[in-house]
């Protein structure tokens, strides 16, 4: 193959690129506005009625119930000992886990 058929080659594939490129843009345009005429969107508000100014809506505020009372021991008589902590975990010998190679 020479170096001239070669050069035709390519210029044709960038002349192919660039009418597929276009194409591509006009139908996205054309589907663009076609959506554009299947959904029409809101239609605009009349400007001869007088415009209301909107109100204020306040939500209902919600208060957190308080948390039950507690009595309090005035010392007279001694309070239940808290529990003692959870023993800590013992470690235990193991041989050493060992991976090698790949997945």
């Amino acid at each position: 193959m020479d170096v001239r058929a070669r050069d035709a080659a390519l210029e044709r594939l960038r002349r192919l690129t660039l009418a597929l490129v276009v194409s591509a843009g006009a139908l996205v345009a054309l589907f663009a506005g076609l959506a554009a005429k299947a959904f029409p969107g809101r239609q605009p508000s009349r400007a001869s009625t007088p415009a209301s100014p909107p109100r204020r809506v306040q939500a209902p505020t919600r208060r957190a119930t308080p948390p039950p009372l507690v009595p309090v021991d005035s010392g007279g008589s001694a309070a239940a000992a808290p529990s003692p902590p959870p023993a800590a975990p013992t470690v235990t010998p193991a041989p050493p886990v060992v991976v090698s190679g790949g997945s």
